[in-house]
């Protein structure tokens, strides 16, 4: 119900846009005003009442207006006329001027008419044009032209529009009232507006390290959701996708993580609103557990709902790209200071489209379709799994003679064992169809402009079962009340629907092709987990069964804003904001009874559901008072002060049940037999914050900016609530120094270096405290502590230094930067065990500091560039390298001693990885894999040969077992993205290139066919192993049930995930004129685009960019294949009516 209300709400807006305006189309040149008010009357029926003696001083009136509105052009018939007039009733009532006091004041302002347009002479719509420091501002409608009102006779008019040159023009200087303007082309990027916090800056007034996205390189690219469409835009920034999931969530790193239970994904600021990525996963009453998952040590991804869900669900998913204009990454502390402790991983600072002042509404629709066909692993076919099988059968019997293995028998001998030949995979997996609709509305009067958007996608998965929808909607309207006073509202709303795998994917890259899908009554094969795995809750289950459950999502977004906006002064600006970031969770999970489920009893007994939500708002309101004064051509400066408040509150509740009909859906309202206790959770925090920056540029190109910000919050004990996070950046723009002023083919040099220290705030409430859960003793209820709380909690802080050089040579045809950081993040918070002794099992410590160094270069450049072809370029790279530099002492059990060994002092193990004093994070732990015994002690034929040879311990207690140590470095040495972009004429191709060199990544399939442990099926891998005919090969000899000890990760499935991507290939084409114009179409774009359509690498799975754990900053360096990703193609149309 309310996504219909929104939904109607928003097409009502959008069709009463049409309506904004009465339409009026008048072109005179030096027409009479007695012909102008003729001409007005036949098109809108207004009479005009005037005394004849009174026009005699009128000025001759020179105007063009396309479908305008009657009241708008009068404003401007009579701008500069020595007239007034009323309106009443359907007449227009027309008198001289009195010459009063007042009046006389008045005329010292005059309104501006005029037209900007390019080198070209053609009309460019939404150059902003305003009176340099006031509020006073427009922007040119589609036709170019602009209204400008009240215009001192001393004021400065700026003309400025991103890729041209910004114009200043001295109204005074203007003759007549309706003029014209033309804008050269600037390739200087450093003259663009970028976001910073709380305001705006010219790229060359910088200090602090920014990059910009360029919108034009995703505008027609058929990318989900925003994260994706960052991959290789920009240097220091990190995109890992989690997985081929619909929708599904990707890990962003900007220049490496700085917490290690906190989130390390940037802070999104949306239209002024702040997001934190989340994993809003419910914990179901019924898991399943990944058979391929558990070959590995780390607790945090054995479970298959569990961890789909944390890729598949994005909270950005409720986002249109089509309604960003515009994407500005801050990453040094001089840029993100000004949000204290929420910017320690960087700042996305996102702005949406807005409306155009003086313009008829303007209608942009796009339609495009997807298919998505997967990138599958691959397994044994029938034949090869039959061979491989048999092999190990018989070396199974040969080890254990005069006896035998009855399975081994019977895959040796019976010839029925081997008559089906399922692809299981094929059965699965799917071309995935994503279609997307979009329409927007932009336009605005005089004092109002308005922008509203609404959009559709519905994307079916590559895995039977999964899908992604999604409705999006966006309002903006401005509005300036007064001269001094603006009025600003935005409204982001997204309705979201995902349907997530529980392990479908996996098990059918496991399942035996001899097994046949279905019985002869239609029903799921009933697989017998004891001969597919170790242990039956690890078993290989039908992927047909599993598809009879269900774990469906539904998320609805809302990001809303309203602001005022008071100028106190020409240089004093005061504004208020409100903001509000509310999101409604549901979750449902169903395991049908067929299924064995993760508990010690593995029958899930007539079905297990699981019904739960979560309600998040946070509430923003904040204050800011911002002083511009240009004092003279030398000194110019900026302070900016103000106060926030911030109120976040969650609850979440959840019910589960057992013993429901076992059907493919989950009937509402179907009782359960057994029910549980439901489980509720409300969390609240809230923040205090006051922050401060000033900008001083002497000469325009000394610059220098510091900021300040303290704030104070709930997530900490008292005595440690406030933190103050200060920063100062400076820069010299060297080009501006008389030594190198004449030097032509230099546009920019500018040196910056800044230090700050910002912080982490990013993680669960109420985590100081001491936790107890609720047990049962002697038959009474009682409390047992869990987790130790302690009053000495503190803030997790980074301190980073930066250094940088920004430049444009050779007419700006090349530009770019070069950027050095070192980024220390210290006092990070781990819940660390602790001895049982204490009564506690874990408590909370501020334990480790990691320094994260790295290097950014990004160039740009247009190489060729003439009036029929231009060819422009992006290059980006960027290198991280962390170290850990201290680890705090754990709390030891004082029954068994101190901690004594350095492994003990200086490392926390944590799961497939290892933080150490002195080593990179991202290390993978594990064994050493040396390759397999070739040669036998003449006096023992065990064990067999064939068999994995491990690293041993020499010396001490543990001597002769198989030693962990680092296998691995999931690290990239650096990554970056290529971008080009080709135009002919209406024809334009823009590829981007991404790539990673460095990095490892544990490819847990291959870590399956070290053993033929069960009769699961393997990578076609296997297929090179060690036998009797291949003994120069290292991989593991075949026996059927053999080598059940394996110590568990090691380097045989450790890979280099080095790879050179094309992400995405796009062709536009926009049609001529001559055809669009037929159809009252003012321009139309059809496109071509297509991603990830090859990948060169040495890596053995489909994608080496994949991650198990999006969220983690220790973790994620695992391809567990539970998702295929997808190669896509696309078409689809543009039309802007």
């Amino acid at each position: 119900m309310k996504i219909r209300i929104f939904l109607i709400l928003n097409i009502l807006i959008m069709f009463s846009a049409y309506a904004y305006a009465q339409q009026i189309n008048l072109s005179v040149n030096k027409a009479p005003l007695k012909e102008v008010f003729k001409e007005l009357k036949a098109q809108s029926g207004y009479n005009f009442v005037y005394a004849e003696s009174d026009l005699k001083q009128a000025r001759l009136v020179t105007l063009k207006v396309t479908s305008g509105k009657f009241e708008d052009v009068l404003v401007q018939v009579f701008a500069g006329q020595p007239l007034t007039y009323t309106i009443r009733s359907k007449t227009v009532i027309v008198k001289a001027k009195p010459a009063e006091f007042m009046e006389k004041v008045k005329s010292f302002f005059r309104s501006l008419t005029g037209v900007v347009k390019d080198e070209r002479g053609k009309p460019l719509p939404g150059v902003t044009v305003s009176v340099e420091g006031s509020a006073n501002r427009t922007m040119t409608d589609e036709n170019g032209r602009f209204f400008l009102k009240d215009v001192d006779k001393d004021a400065v008019i700026s003309f400025d529009y991103i890729g041209y040159k910004s114009q200043r023009v001295q109204a005074r200087n203007l003759e007549g009232n309706d003029i014209a303007i033309q804008l050269d082309p600037s390739i200087n990027e450093l003259e663009e507006v970028v976001m910073v916090g709380y305001g705006t800056s010219k790229r060359k007034d910088l200090t602090g390290a920014i990059s910009s996205v360029n919108m034009d390189n995703i505008k027609n690219t058929t990318f989900t959701t925003i994260d994706q469409a960052l991959s290789g835009q920009a240097a220091g920034v990190e995109v890992v996708q989690g997985d081929g999931s619909p929708g599904g969530l990707a890990k962003i790193r900007i220049r490496g993580g700085a917490s290690i239970i906190g989130g390390n994904d940037p802070l999104y600021v949306i239209d002024g609103v702040q997001l934190n990525i989340e994993n809003r996963y419910i914990q179901a009453a019924a898991d399943l557990i990944n058979p391929v998952e558990s070959l590995t040590s780390d607790p945090s991804t054995l479970t298959t709902v569990g961890s789909s869900f944390s890729r598949g669900l994005n909270t950005l998913a409720g986002l249109n790209i089509n309604d960003i204009e515009s994407i500005d990454i801050l990453k040094d502390a001089s840029a993100t200071a000004i949000y204290g402790s929420k910017a320690a991983n960087g700042v996305v600072i996102i702005t949406t489209k807005k409306g155009i002042n003086n313009q008829q509404p303007s209608v942009d629709a796009s339609y495009f379709q997807t298919y998505s066909m997967p990138r599958t692993i691959k397994v044994l076919n029938g034949s090869q799994y039959e061979s491989i099988l048999k092999e190990g059968a018989a070396n199974l019997n040969k080890q254990i003679a005069p006896y035998s293995d009855i399975y081994a028998d019977s895959i040796l001998n019976v010839p029925s064992y081997f008559r089906n030949n399922t692809n299981w995979i094929d059965l699965v997996t799917r071309t995935g169809v994503s279609r997307n609709a979009n329409a927007s509305v932009r336009g605005g009067g005089r004092d109002t402009r308005y922008y509203t958007s609404l959009s559709y996608d519905d994307q079916t998965g590559t895995v039977l079962g999964t899908d992604f929808s999604r409705v999006t909607g966006k309002v903006n309207i401005d509005n300036e009340l007064t001269n001094r006073i603006r009025l600003n509202a935005s409204l982001n709303y997204g309705f979201i629907r995902n349907n997530i795998s529980n392990g479908v994917y996996t098990s059918a890259s496991l399942a035996p092709p001899n097994l046949a899908p279905f019985t002869a009554d239609g029903s799921p094969t009933q697989f017998i987990p004891g001969i597919l795995a170790g242990t039956v809750a690890q078993g290989v289950q039908n992927p047909f069964s599993l598809l009879q459950g269900r774990n469906h999502a539904t998320t609805a977004l809302l990001l809303g804003s309203a602001s005022l906006e008071y100028t106190i002064l020409k240089s004093l600006r005061f504004k208020s904001t409100f903001s509000v970031n509310h999101t409604t969770y549901r979750q449902q999970n169903y395991v049908p009874d067929a299924l064995y489920i993760a508990t010690i009893d593995p029958r899930s007994k007539g079905g297990i559901s699981t019904t739960g939500q979560t309600q998040e708002t946070t509430f923003f309101y904040e204050n800011t008072l911002t002083w511009d004064k240009q004092f003279d051509d030398d000194n110019h400066f900026t302070l900016l002060g103000g106060t926030s408040w911030q109120q976040s509150k969650t609850n979440t509740f959840s019910v589960s049940g057992m013993d429901r009909p076992n059907s493919g859906t989950l009937p509402d309202g179907t009782p359960a037999t057994i029910s549980s206790l439901p489980v509720k959770l409300n969390d609240r925090s809230a923040l205090l914050s006051f922050y401060l920056r000033a900008n001083y540029a002497f000469k325009n190109k000394y610059l220098i900016t510091i900021t300040g910000r303290a704030d104070a919050s709930s997530k900490f004990p008292a005595n440690n609530r406030v933190g103050y996070f200060p920063s100062a950046g400076l820069a010299w723009r060297l080009n501006q120094e008389g030594f190198l002023k004449n030097v032509s083919w230099l546009n920019e040099l500018k040196l910056r270096v800044s230090s700050g220290l910002t912080g982490t705030q990013n993680i669960r409430d109420n985590l100081f405290y001491t936790f107890y859960s609720s047990a049962t003793y002697a038959g009474s209820n009682a409390l047992i502590a869990s987790k130790l709380g302690s009053d000495l909690t503190k803030w997790e802080t980074t301190f980073q230094k930066d250094a940088g050089i920004d430049f444009a040579l050779f007419n700006s045809r090349v530009r770019g930067s070069i950027g050095y950081y070192d980024k220390r993040s210290a006092d990070l918070l781990v819940a660390l065990p602790v001895p049982t002794s204490t009564g506690f099992s874990s408590a909370l410590q501020n334990y480790a500091t990691i320094d994260n160094r790295g290097l950014e270069i990004e160039l740009r450049g247009d190489i060729i560039k003439n009036k029929n072809f231009r060819w422009s370029t992006a290059l980006n790279i960027s290198g991280n390298r962390s170290k850990v530099l201290k680890l705090k002492e754990a709390l030891s059990d004082p029954l068994a001693g101190p901690l004594t060994s350095d492994e003990q002092l200086n490392s926390l193990y944590l799961g497939n990885t290892i933080l150490t004093v002195g080593q990179p994070v991202g290390l993978i732990y594990g064994y050493k894999y040396l390759g397999v015994l070739k040669k036998q002690d003449k006096n023992s034929s065990y064990p067999p040969l064939g068999t994995p040879i491990y690293q041993l311990i020499e010396t001490g207690s543990y001597a002769g077992q198989a030693e962990r140590m680092v296998i691995g470095h999931a690290e990239p040495k650096f990554f970056g993205g290529l971008t080009h972009s080709f135009t002919y004429k209406n024809l334009t191709l823009t590829t981007l290139f991404s790539f990673s060199y460095g990095g490892d990544l544990i490819y847990l399939p291959r870590l399956n066919d070290i053993t033929l442990l069960d009769q699961s099926n393997h990578i076609t891998a296997i297929l090179d192993h060690y036998s009797a005919t291949n003994t120069t090969s290292n991989n593991p000899g075949l026996t059927l049930k053999g080598n059940a000890n394996l110590p568990g990760i090691s380097n045989f499935a450790v890979f280099s995930a080095s790879y050179l991507k094309l992400k995405s290939l796009t062709v536009n084409y926009q049609l001529p004129q001559k055809i669009t114009g037929k159809f009252h179409i003012h321009d139309a774009t059809l496109f071509l685009s297509g991603n990830n359509l090859f990948i060169v690498s040495k890596y053995p799975g489909p994608d080496p960019e994949v991650s198990n754990d999006p969220y983690s900053l220790i973790g994620g360096y695992t391809d567990d294949a539970s998702y295929p990703t997808a190669r896509q193609y696309s078409f689809g149309l543009r039309l802007k009516l």
